[in-house]
C-alpha cells in the first residue's frame, strides 16, 4: 500500500514532522558519506544480542547499548527503505502532530520506535542482525490514525 494523501489536511505547519524527516535524511546522508557504511549501521542499529548482553561497540557507537533502541530509528538500509518510511511519515504525520501537539508527537514517535525495537529484542534476544529504520514508528502511527478514525 502506498499512501498518496488524506482527505483532510492538518490545519497547521507540521514542523516536527518535517524535522523528523530531515533528521532521518541527514542521518542517511552521513551513513552514505561514512568510510565504512556497514560499520556505521552496526554502530547505531539495535543489535538484540548487544542490548541483552550490554555489549558496547567502539566509537562512534553510543556508550550504552540501550541508546541504540533510539538511534536505530534514524538509520536506514537503502534509499528505498528511507523513502518509503519518510513517505508514510509525510502523509500520516501532520494530522497526528496536529492532534497531539509537536512535543507529544515527538514523544509518541520515539516511544513507538522504542517499543518496536524492544519487541525485536524480546523476540530474538540472541540475534546479531542489526535492526534499523523508522518502520516500527511508522506502523504504530498509521495504526493509531486508523484506530482513531482519522482520515
Amino acid at each position: 500500500m502506498i499512501p498518496f494523501g488524506q482527505t483532510e489536511r492538518a490545519p497547521i505547519f507540521p514542523w516536527m514532522t518535517y524535522s523528523l524527516i530531515a533528521a532521518n535524511v541527514v542521518t542517511f546522508l552521513c551513513e552514505l558519506q561514512s568510510p565504512d557504511p556497514d560499520r556505521f549501521i552496526a554502530s547505531f542499529a539495535t543489535i538484540p544480542f548487544d542490548v541483552v548482553h550490554r555489549v558496547v561497540l567502539a566509537p562512534p557507537s553510543p556508550p550504552n547499548p540501550y541508546l541504540t533502541l533510539i538511534s536505530a530509528q534514524f538509520v536506514h538500509a537503502s534509499w528505498w527503505h528511507l523513502g518509503s518510511n519518510m513517505l508514510f511519515l509525510f502523509v500520516f504525520g501532520p494530522m497526528i502532530e496536529y492532534l497531539a501537539g509537536p512535543l507529544h508527537y515527538l514523544a509518541f514517535y520515539l516511544m513507538c520506535g522504542l517499543v518496536g525495537n524492544l519487541a525485536q529484542v524480546a523476540v530474538m534476544p540472541e540475534s546479531h542482525v542489526p535492526a534499523v529504520g523508522a518502520s516500527r514508528s511508522e506502523e504504530r502511527r498509521v495504526g493509531k490514525e486508523c484506530r482513531s478514525g482519522w482520515s
